[in-house]
């Protein structure tokens, strides 16, 4: 049996197997035999997270640009899958090919954040990769790794061959044509490894040593050849014309972040100095303007997707957004597209772009105040006032905004009971503004825990404990009490493992082997996370949580002390010493170089569009006087696409339809859609060549012409069958369907041919046949016999059934089978269901449609 037919047999048994399809629209499928490399871009997170990152995204795109190298992707798999693979013995593979992951010559898994540190494991472990670097052989997969989390790799430095560090679009290739070279050569994995370490921004783990004193503290750190040699991060000298995807991955299933992402900056120079990302993206790089609309225009012609986000660590900071905003709004307004801007600073806010926010219909706007003290707001160098915060409050309520997101940290350096009762002072201040000045009846706020992240000033700085951070989330539960403000927290036993991981060292590769042996799995999730399976890894390995969490000397060698992103330690420790003072450092894109040692001024530098002018996008489109036209839409939903739901079917439809360019008629009011209807829903798992929907135009175009544009932009299997003209006031489609027809293949291990024609016969001869259905409103008792109109045995083990549709005499076909064929849940899941018709009320069909197939 091929390796995606095993794979596909055990999609009825998990929770949401639209995770593990593949096939989505713009996916790149190549023949492996045809490539000289094969890579795996591997997420460590459920396919949902991991759909939305842009950096896998860019990746992907600049690998398989390559005629020479298919990349293709793999994610975490949730429990119930990985337990089915486990039975069954089958590997984890890439969603593209169905390959093994030790298939793949490299796998490179995207570090995101620590908790992700189990599932890479089980992804290792899954694909029949040997866990520890030191075991693998010349035959085995290259297992590298990049993202935030790597620039503290020592944790996983047992389990990974190569880190990446920083910027992958131009090392990732470089890394890739090494390997190349390596394999023609055929020489051993060691000359592999060293290799690979003279790529700027490579750490190879291996060629490093660390000695340790007697009570835990780094002595010395070896590099190659006994020496100290570090690390340089990699830096992209030039975002404006790096590669970029236009051609997203349209996810299957609904993602975190349904969304085009189009990165407008990358680094900022804000200098928080909390913030990990702030330090290791330096200096702030910016792409064009027109760059950035071209990018935006490109991706919702091939995507479909309605909304367009505008990406960097401070949105608010882009030099040229004034600029560019209004073009976007207009162009978006035009396509009913959304346009949001995720990271907006409120002393970024000017009446400019406030007025363009406004046009852009945004409903929802998120403040982050980290703390709640002018104090601690100045010790962490996010020197916003609380008038600011007032009135930029004041703004967005009068602009139509209903809903604040406020974000907090607990746990800063220097915090009292003070700081956090400021916290609660300041976010009903903010909910009174936002009442008094427009429509903001509710906040939310969300607490998170503060964790001291390597290569920032708050490196040397100790973290809270566990006791203390739950003692500071008791006192805010309990003062705050608000059913205006819904008040959310990360588990602090999350941010203590988070802690100990950020600072740590090689040590806890042990104690994270020891979890994963253990069971632990998606630490980040909260109802996953087991902090006491943690604390009996760490007790086993001797290891102290609280050892990692401390504070260290200034003069201590650090375990990142050997990756160089660019920033002196003397600048930090400069910044550590003004967090004390509550001294402020601004933007340096503004003011003074401060020599934080990234910018050497000449190739690496500030990339700045300031003052660059974006031409007017004078529209093309046919002026006409919009109608409204009718059509219904006849399509198959065939092979995978079976495991998509209702609800998913309909977004790939819906976004099948904006690719075409078809003049839709949208609804009104705040959030228009698209006029689109559907026919009812069919069950998971359930194939049909006989479902429909109906939507509005507004121009007159030809049933044949919408059917031939619609079948060159249709999602995999989903085949467009028909199209027919209809008047206008036609019948819902719920009101002309009568009965259904399917086909159901019963596998003769669950009930053999003579065993099927008794219980048909059964079921024929009775006079009623009382069942089981679940509705919305809870279990209910039906009569099979007034809602099947025929059953019959049309080949063996295959049986066909007609269904009448409607009204509440509907069932679904699944459910009927298993009541007259007496089958369990479990077997219930074994058959295969096709609907092979949709009858139509007989008045209907009569009333003369054009119909075209």
């Amino acid at each position: 049996m091929q390796m995606n037919e095993q794979l596909n047999e055990l999609l009825p048994y998990v929770s949401k197997p639209g995770r593990y399809l593949g096939d989505e629209v713009n996916a790149v499928k190549k023949d492996l035999d045809k490539v000289a490399l094969k890579v795996a871009l591997a997420f460590p997170d459920l396919y949902e997270i991991g759909i939305s990152n842009l950096g896998l995204q860019i990746l992907y795109k600049v690998l398989n640009d390559r005629d020479d190298i298919a990349a293709e992707r793999v994610y975490a798999p949730w429990d119930d899958m990985e337990r089915l693979l486990r039975e069954r013995e089958i590997p984890l593979c890439s969603l593209e090919s169905a390959l093994p992951l030790n298939d793949f010559d490299i796998v490179g898994f995207s570090l995101q954040h620590e908790l992700a540190y189990t599932n890479l494991l089980n992804m290792l472990d899954l694909g029949k990769i040997p866990l520890l670097s030191s075991n693998r052989q010349n035959s085995d997969t290259l297992v590298i790794a990049g993202g935030p989390a790597a620039f503290n790799p020592e944790p996983m430095a047992d389990f990974i061959d190569a880190f990446l560090l920083g910027d992958g679009e131009e090392a990732l290739v470089e890394i890739c044509n090494l390997f190349l070279q390596w394999k023609k050569e055929n020489s051993n994995r060691k000359e592999l490894l060293t290799a690979l370490s003279s790529i700027e921004g490579v750490y190879v783990p291996s060629l490093y040593s660390f000695d340790f004193t007697t009570t835990g503290k780094i002595g010395a750190i070896k590099g190659p050849g006994d020496n100290e040699k570090k690390v340089k991060r990699r830096v992209l000298t030039d975002l404006n014309d790096a590669p970029y995807p236009e051609n997203f991955i349209v996810p299957n299933i609904k993602p975190v972040h349904d969304r085009i992402a189009l990165e407008v900056t990358r680094g900022c120079s804000r200098f928080c100095r909390f913030c990990q990302a702030g330090f290791i993206y330096l200096p702030a790089r910016e792409r064009s303007p027109e760059k950035i609309r071209s990018l935006g225009q490109k991706a919702l012609e091939k995507t479909g997707i309605d909304e367009v986000a505008l990406l960097s660590l401070s949105t608010g900071d882009y030099s040229c957004l004034e600029v560019l905003l209004p073009e976007l709004i207009d162009e978006y307004d035009h396509s009913h597209t959304k346009l949001s801007f995720p990271s907006l600073r409120v002393d970024t806010m000017t009446p400019g772009i406030m007025g363009e926010m406004k046009k852009a219909k945004s409903n929802s706007f998120t403040i982050a105040p980290e703390a709640g003290s002018q104090r601690l707001r100045d010790l962490v160098n996010k020197c916003i006032t609380e008038e600011q915060i007032l009135n930029t409050t004041a703004e967005i309520a009068r602009a139509g905004c209903q809903s604040i997101k406020l974000y907090y940290m607990i746990g800063l350096p220097t915090e009292t009971k003070e700081d956090l009762d400021e916290i609660i002072s300041l976010s009903r201040a903010i909910l009174k503004v936002g009442k008094k000045e427009g429509k903001i009846a509710k906040i939310t706020v969300n607490i998170s825990n503060f964790v001291p992240k390597s290569h920032t000033p708050f490196q040397w700085a100790r973290q809270d404990s566990l006791d203390e951070f739950k003692e500071k989330l008791t006192y805010l539960k309990r003062t705050m009490k608000d059913r205006q403000i819904s008040l959310k927290w990360q588990a602090p036993e999350m941010s203590i493992l988070e802690g100990v991981f950020s600072r740590g060292d090689r040590r806890l590769g042990k104690a994270i082997l020891e979890a994963f042996e253990k069971g632990a799995r998606f630490d980040g999730w909260g109802e996953k996370m087991n902090y006491t399976l943690w604390e009996e890894a760490f007790n086993k390995c001797a290891l102290s949580v609280e050892s990692f969490l401390k504070k260290r000397a200034e003069d201590a060698i650090l375990p990142w002390d050997l990756i160089d992103i660019g920033i002196n330690k003397s600048f930090l420790l400069k910044e550590l010493e003004k967090s004390a003072l509550g001294e402020e450092t601004e933007d340096c894109r503004y003011t003074n170089c401060f020599a934080c040692g990234v910018c050497d001024h000449k190739h690496i530098k500030i990339e700045s569009f300031k003052n660059a002018q974006l031409s007017h996008h004078v529209r093309t489109d046919e002026l006409y006087i919009p109608l409204r036209k009718k059509m219904r839409v006849k399509y198959a939903k065939k092979e995978m696409a079976r495991f998509l739901g209702h609800i998913d079917t309909m977004e790939k439809i819906i976004r099948m339809l904006r690719r075409s360019a078809l003049p839709l008629h949208y609804s009104q009011g705040f959030k228009p859609a698209p006029k689109v209807s559907f026919s009812s829903p069919i069950p998971l798992g359930t194939e049909s060549l006989s479902e429909y929907f109906e939507i509005e135009i507004e121009k007159d175009i030809s049933p044949e012409n919408i059917l031939e544009t619609m079948k060159m932009v249709s999602p995999p299997n989903i085949d467009i069958l028909e199209v027919t003209a209809l008047q206008q006031k036609e019948p819902s489609l719920s009101d002309v369907i009568e009965e259904e027809i399917y086909c159901i293949t019963i596998p003769e291990e669950v009930i053999p041919g003579t065993a099927l024609s008794e219980l048909t016969e059964s079921f024929l001869k009775s006079t009623q046949w009382p069942t089981i259905k679940k509705t919305k409103k809870g279990e209910r008792t039906v009569d099979l016999k007034e809602i099947i109109k025929s059953i019959s045995i049309k080949k063996k083990c295959e049986v066909e059934m007609v269904i009448f549709a409607k009204g509440g005499r509907k069932i679904k076909a699944e459910d009927a089978t298993a009541s007259i064929f007496k089958l369990t849940e479990n077997e219930k899941k074994m058959l295969r269901i096709l609907k092979t018709n949709t009858i139509f009320i007989e008045s209907f069909l009569s009333q003369g449609h054009k119909k075209v197939a």
